[in-house]
Formats: C-alpha cells, structure tokens, sequence
C-alpha cells in the first residue's frame, strides 16, 4: 500500500516538475543574465533580465505567454526607467518613463496598445518639454505644443483630422512666425 502511494506522489511530483519550471541564461561570468517561469511549455509569472553586474534590468509578468500586468524597466544603477501596464500582450493603462536621476520623462495613456489621449514630455529638470493629444484611433488631435528647456513655446500645432490646420514656430528670445509646410514636415506632423 505505501509502495503504491509513493509511486503515485513521486508521478504527481514529476507532473508538476514539467508542468512548471524556472530557466536561467548566464553572462560568461556567472551572473544571471535572464531568469523565466514556463508553464505547460508557455512564459508564465514573473521573468527577469539583469545587467551584467546583477542589477536587475527588467521585471516582466506573463500570463499563458503572454505579458500581462505592469512591467518595469531599470538602469543599470538601479533607478527605475519606465513602467509600463500590460494586459494580454498590450500596453494598457498610463505609462511612466524616467530618466536616470529619477526625475519624470513622459506620461503616456494608452488603451490595447494604443496612444490615446494626453501625452505629456518633461526635460530631465522637470520643466515641461510637450503636451501632445491623441484621439481614440491613436492619432494627433487638437493642439500640440513643445517648450524650450527654458519654458518658453518652442511650436504650436493645430491638427483636425490628423492634419495640420495652422501652426505657429518661435525663436527661444519668443519671436515667432506661421510654419511652413517644410517646418510641419521638418516636425513630423
């Protein structure tokens, strides 16, 4: 009786060893390069990739392979660069990035994947860099501004449909002038 117990516990044990296991990748140093939950053969939990010295570089969660919840980016001194909400592959929720003196770089909303909304740029200070709008179909909407480092207007935009309506360039002194179909092309509108 006890033998066939132990039989079925070690078939039970074995199932759940192939069912669900860890990989690692190494650098040429020893070190933990990545670090992955598999799952029925599929990424599943939490997967790591480090630098070279250790630290971690990011921490992605998966769910039946794919990413699935919040996401985070990491330089190599261990400050936080981005974190990024995930659902079932997608980005899904707002997006932060960071520079490396942990101040905030952007704010991005999106939705399956998507940019839609406000996006909004800081210069590594602080200071507003841009303020940019989207519409539900990821597209530029509305009135897009960027900012010299010292605050004042870099550019206004005006956009409908997707397209440039009117649009005005200034001189970082706060001269300015109409754009030209060269300065919104030069912009990427």
């Amino acid at each position: 009786m006890n033998k066939k117990i132990s039989l079925a516990l070690v078939a039970i044990l074995a199932t759940l060893t192939l069912s669900a296991e860890v990989k690692e990748t190494l650098y040429p140093n020893g070190n933990v390069k990545y670090e992955r939950s598999y799952e029925n053969g599929k990424l599943n939990g939490v997967a790591r990739a480090f630098y070279e010295n250790g630290n971690l570089k990011t921490k992605t969660s998966f769910k039946d392979g794919k990413v699935h919840g919040t996401t985070y980016g990491f330089y190599q001194n261990g400050a936080l660069k981005a974190k990024i909400p995930m659902k079932n592959g997608k980005i899904d929720g707002e997006q932060k990035e960071y520079y490396d003196n942990k101040q905030l770089k952007s704010v991005s909303s999106y939705r399956n994947d998507l940019l839609v909304g406000n996006k909004k740029v800081y210069y590594s200070d602080g200071n507003l860099k841009a303020k940019l709008h989207f519409d539900d179909n990821g597209v530029f909407y509305g009135t897009q501004k960027e900012y010299y480092a010292n605050g004042n207007m870099k550019y206004r935009v005006s956009l409908e449909n997707g397209k440039v309506k009117k649009g005005r360039l200034y001189q970082e002194s706060g001269d300015s002038r109409e754009m030209t179909d060269q300065d919104i092309e030069n912009l990427g509108f």
